[in-house]
């Protein structure tokens, strides 16, 4: 094993594995070594071999953050984002937020078309480290992939949840599209009115308790202020400006 470990300091990468492979045969309990096989297999850019020996150690009971970060890699260099976002996630939970790892999250969520995680991570690495040029660039580098997809066609957004609803939200707003969503009052509010609405949203408001987003209706063709919390079905840039309510006044 030690041998292994020297030749794989000295970045010769098939001697190590070699050594390193005759300790497992030697000792199986040595669950470390499956990982750092796997290291040598990724320095190679050999990353479906790599992955092999990952999960192996895995499968072992291995399981330090070390391994699923060189996972994460490995799966980015495979293409296979969401697994490298679900990697990179558990060394977060088990490392906080060292090494760069909101920088790599952004970069993987992007990938994945994770797109408010991905602003999400890369927001808090440039709190943690202001002055990273790296994940400055990297965050100026999405608006205009952004522009270009989400400008150019109707997109729908499955999400459910009000987090990720107003994150695809303020994302109009920079990019100054329209909206469509469905929206139901309260039920204190016209017994909790259902309606279709388009809008051409502008800010964030807090009215109450509630967040809100304020904007031009097509509908009353007038600004308008809806609670993010009764926004369901949200579509980005609608193909046509649709609108309808249940009642005659809103």
């Amino acid at each position: 094993l030690d041998e292994g470990q020297k030749r794989m300091a000295a970045k010769e990468y098939d001697a190590a594995i070699t050594y390193l492979e005759r300790a497992v045969e030697i000792d199986k309990t040595l669950l470390k070594a499956y990982y750092q096989v796997g290291r040598c297999f990724h320095e190679k850019k050999e990353h479906v071999l790599a992955l092999e020996q990952f999960d192996k150690a895995i499968s072992l009971g291995y399981t330090e953050p070390e391994l699923y970060y060189w996972r994460g890699f490995a799966n980015m260099a495979l293409g296979h984002y969401k697994k490298a976002v679900t990697d990179l996630t558990e060394v977060q939970a088990k490392r906080g937020d060292g090494d760069r790892i909101n920088y790599l999250l952004s970069f993987a969520c992007f990938k994945a078309t994770y797109i408010i995680k991905a602003f999400e991570h890369i927001d808090k690495e440039l709190e943690l480290r202001p002055d990273d040029t790296d994940a400055r660039k990297l965050k100026d580098s999405y608006m205009p992939l952004l522009k270009q997809r989400f400008t150019s066609q109707e997109t729908k957004i499955g999400a459910k949840d009000e987090k990720t609803i107003k994150g695809y939200i303020g994302l109009a707003i920079s990019l100054g599209i329209n909206i469509r969503f469905d929206y139901h009052k309260s039920p204190q509010f016209d017994g909790g009115e259902k309606s279709l609405r388009t809008i051409r949203p502008a800010e964030f408001k807090i009215v109450g308790d509630s967040q809100c987003v304020g904007g031009y209706c097509h509908m009353r063709k007038e600004d308008r202020i809806f609670s993010v919390s009764r926004i369901a079905n949200l579509v980005l840039n609608p193909d046509t400006i649709e609108f309808w309510s249940e009642g005659q006044e809103n």
